[in-house]
């Protein structure tokens, strides 16, 4: 039994070992082992160069390190809509890329025929000064700006509203009081 089972093995080696068979092999097991090195190579790229989301950013200082949460960030930042009335600031996301650090802005966008290009550079350029006047944060490296809403109509600048006192103006004589009626019949006579 046992030298069947030998004897049926190397039969079925003899199929594997033509030419045209063992190269087929190798071009098949050449292509899976490449695809593995590939997938195992992007996993670590995106192992190293993946970014995390962060609740906060660490100033290192010789004295100590000092701690700004994203609210702080968020707060301030939200002082600048302001002086962009076109651009209302949504919703602030905040990722740690190693040492340095990405901010991402979901903002709506009303544009008055000025474009969101010049806007959003102006933009960036205030929150990166802002943050590095207030809190002495340079480790922003990039500032990502996604445009939830944008439309196209012109903010209507806003006015006091003005209350008119209009009486209201009726058809009917007004009623008169009995004493009144009475006096009025003896007037005609």
């Amino acid at each position: 039994m046992l030298e069947i089972l030998i004897k049926g093995i190397f039969d079925r080696l003899h199929i594997v070992t033509n030419d045209f068979n063992l190269g087929f092999f190798a071009g098949v097991g050449f292509a899976l082992l490449l695809i593995i090195i590939l997938l195992t190579v992007e996993i670590i790229i995106m192992i190293i160069f993946r970014k995390k989301k962060c609740s906060g950013i660490t100033i290192s200082e010789a004295d100590g390190e000092t701690f700004v949460s994203k609210s702080a960030i968020s707060s301030l930042i939200m002082h600048l809509e302001k002086d962009f009335p076109l651009i209302s600031i949504k919703k602030l996301l905040l990722y740690r890329c190693r040492k340095n650090h990405i901010l991402k802005l979901y903002i709506d966008f009303n544009d008055d025929g000025s474009g969101l290009p010049p806007q959003s550079k102006k933009l960036k350029s205030e929150i990166r000064s802002l943050l590095n006047h207030t809190f002495g944060i340079d480790s922003i490296k990039k500032i990502i700006i996604d445009v939830k809403n944008a439309t196209l109509e012109k903010k209507k600048p806003a006015t006091p509203e003005v209350k008119l006192n209009i009486e209201k103006v009726s058809a009917r004589p007004a009623p008169v009081a009995p004493a009144e009626k009475a006096e009025k019949d003896t007037d005609k006579v």
